[in-house]
């Protein structure tokens, strides 16, 4: 695991700011990825890449002023424009200024989604169910097993070609394995690959993230026993504190691991002219 300092205070507070620090500090990983411009001043960091799909165009942690906040929205659509791709703004927990949300809607944009943050004290993880016969769980440690995870992937989260393969490159670039801040895990149920899980070391947490189960084995705990085996590998190795930010679809499989939600992160999206 990698050196990082670990995040012991469970205030409301700290855990807010760790879980917006914890989803930045992931998204700077993108940036070994040579078809990804990364730009970040104290104002906001933001994404840009010639893909239409706007995972890789975003704007994230939005430090802003009455007098700032419009020019940078313009700007940001300006870049995104030039380009021909969507752009998505994901607002996390303690947006400024506040009347953002209705600034971005007169820009053009929509409210596409609400992630709940979410977070356990790891010494408090429940037990997932038990493992039913036949279930066995991996780390990604080589290319083909990284190329099975990513088609499964895609397959549980409905993504086309295109959004698949930037995904594909982008998190290969950004490394993975047991000695670096992404660890990715695949569930097999008899030798078919059936569930993912990732799990992000980073802000002095453990986050988890790309949790998915193929749709004709869901609801039989898949997803909890997929998530609580890097949460429990993470503790192990000293970690405290779990993060992930969650749909509201999925929060309730969560909160049985012993999740509880702390904030809120809206997401807007703008789409180009077709």
């Amino acid at each position: 695991m990698p050196n990082d300092r670990i995040q012991r205070d469970l205030s409301p507070d700290a855990i807010v700011t760790a879980l917006e620090d914890s989803a930045i500090e992931s998204v700077r990983t993108w940036s070994a990825w040579s078809e990804l411009e990364l730009h970040e001043d104290p104002e906001l960091l933001g994404t840009l890449t010639n893909i239409p799909v706007s995972l890789f165009n975003c704007v994230l942690r939005p430090r802003l002023t009455t007098d700032t906040v419009d020019a940078a929205i313009e700007a940001s659509l300006a870049r995104a424009r030039r380009r021909g791709v969507p752009l998505s703004w994901w607002l996390g927990p303690a947006p400024t200024p506040a009347d953002i949300e209705t600034r971005l809607e007169l820009a053009g944009f929509a409210k596409i989604d609400e992630l709940i943050g979410m977070a356990v004290d790891l010494k408090r993880l429940e037990p997932p169910p038990t493992y039913p016969a036949g279930l066995t769980i991996e780390e990604i440690t080589e290319g083909d097993q990284f190329r099975r995870w990513c088609f499964l992937l895609g397959l549980v989260f409905e993504f086309g070609r295109q959004a698949l393969t930037a995904w594909q490159r982008c998190y290969e670039a950004a490394g993975y394995g047991p000695d670096t801040p992404w660890r990715h895990f695949l569930a097999r149920l008899d030798g078919a690959p059936v569930a993912t899980a990732s799990l992000f070391l980073g802000a002095g947490v453990a986050s988890i993230a790309n949790v998915g189960t193929v749709s004709e084995l869901r609801g039989r705990g898949l997803g909890r026993i997929v998530s609580a085996h890097p949460l429990t590998l993470a503790r192990d190795a000293g970690y405290r504190i779990g993060t992930l930010w969650a749909s509201k679809m999925g929060a309730p499989m969560y909160r049985r691991l012993g999740f509880r939600p702390y904030c809120l992160g809206p997401v807007y999206l703008w789409k180009p002219e077709p």
